[in-house]
């Protein structure tokens, strides 16, 4: 959903938003990215760190079918493998560290960061997380993968498909998998949204987060994204090894704890959508007790569009991680891939109502239409402090995070 939309919600609907954190905590740097960009510094790291440990006469074998083994999740290797993986993130007992702590600290809602339990497989909201638009501002809301996180799940993958996977495939599946998972959360609040909509009262606030709380096993907003994430998250694979990969991630499901591991059990239309049409029904009658029930509701079926995520067509996250996190120092998210140079010329001219590139010195210039200028330098992507000197030559007054999401 674009800012402008949420904006207009906000002042025709107050009554249906809460409170609200405004800025990112300033102990975390992010990084915009996309399910199908270019393989960048972060992420080319986390296959030189698997790459050794395929045998090299493997590829050959992995590229004709798969193997006759089920795929394994070693849950003693995993948990233990955990602690020192989440460490930037969790603590040694496995609670949020500041400031993702500070994120949910205006309480429970789904996607909130998790904590892990010592010796145990993280949950999914523990290596990623979604905040909506419901309690945070627009320039914040979103789906942010932790890159810690992200790591940690390529590497367990990568060991549970026994070297059927590629480094490359397994890092591939890992944030596929948890970019839908949050974006399953997306979807629940754009339903939620659009009954606001019709009814004008609150739905995401009231019955969605009532329903939350205390649901049936298999109808927990947690397990349905977990199975949502499971059958999207197969498609991120060339076809013969989709069904291998779903294996691969029903078994990590199974090890983690309640409610996400019902996702396995929830996989697939045949019971992803019952289950589904089950929350709607209770989440818009929990909210307007005077909404008749339906006789059943599967009728729910025939409303096609509204479960989408609003946030699945672009593929659009960000990659968070603390800045005294170990990785952080090894691989500067901040700098190294903020701004696409692509994109942010069609923000320039988004926000000005126009304008072009033309030959300058060392680097091209933007020309405005009211003809101030700023030099746009070369290369594929442009770092954060210099995107907030070009706003401050054109006379933007937006923070660089903020107009970097102006085309999302």
């Amino acid at each position: 959903m674009k800012k402008s939309n949420i904006e207009q919600l906000k002042k025709s609907l107050p009554q249906i938003f809460t409170q609200k954190l405004s800025s990112f905590p300033q102990d975390l740097i992010t990084r915009e990215s996309n399910l199908d960009s270019d393989l960048d510094v972060f992420e080319r790291s986390l296959i030189e760190d698997l790459e050794p440990l395929n045998p090299p006469d493997f590829e050959e074998v992995r590229a004709k079918s798969a193997p006759s083994l089920e795929p394994t999740i070693d849950r003693e290797e995993a948990s233990r493998t955990a602690i020192d993986g989440l460490s930037g993130s969790h603590g040694p007992n496995g609670d949020l560290l500041e400031p993702f702590n500070e994120i949910g600290a205006d309480g429970e809602f789904p996607g909130v960061p998790r904590p892990t339990t010592h010796g145990s497989i993280p949950p999914v909201d523990a290596l990623a997380f979604y905040l909506p638009f419901h309690r945070f501002s627009p320039s914040v809301y979103g789906i942010y993968l932790i890159a810690d996180g992200v790591k940690w799940l390529t590497r367990t993958l990568f060991f549970g498909s026994r070297n059927f996977l590629t480094p490359r495939e397994s890092l591939a599946l890992a944030k596929a998998f948890l970019f839908h998972h949050e974006a399953y959360h997306n979807a629940v609040e754009i339903f939620a949204t659009r009954m606001e909509l019709a009814h004008r009262a609150p739905v995401y606030e009231t019955g969605a987060r009532q329903w939350f709380q205390s649901p049936p096993s298999k109808q927990h907003e947690e397990a349905l994204a977990t199975g949502y994430a499971i059958d999207r998250a197969r498609l991120a694979l060339p076809k013969h090894k989709r069904k291998f990969a779903v294996e691969l991630l029903k078994d990590f499901v199974l090890t983690t704890p309640q409610p996400y591991w019902y996702g396995s059990q929830v996989y697939g239309a045949s019971s992803l959508k019952p289950n589904q049409s089950a929350l709607q029904e209770e989440v818009l009658t929990l909210s307007t007790p005077k909404v008749q029930r339906l006789p059943s509701s599967s009728t729910w079926n025939a409303g096609l569009l509204l479960m989408s995520p609003s946030l699945a067509r672009g593929k659009n996250f960000s990659y968070v991680v603390r800045k005294s996190s170990p990785l952080a120092h090894r691989i500067p998210l901040g700098s190294v891939y903020f701004a696409n140079r692509r994109k942010l010329i069609k923000n320039l001219r988004t926000a000005l109502g126009g304008g072009s590139e033309i030959a300058g010195g060392r680097h091209p210039i933007f020309l405005a239409p009211d003809g101030t200028r700023a030099p746009i330098p070369y290369g594929k992507d442009v770092d954060e402090g210099t995107l907030g000197s070009i706003l401050k030559q054109l006379g933007i007054e937006m923070r660089p995070r903020e107009f970097m999401r102006l085309s999302r």
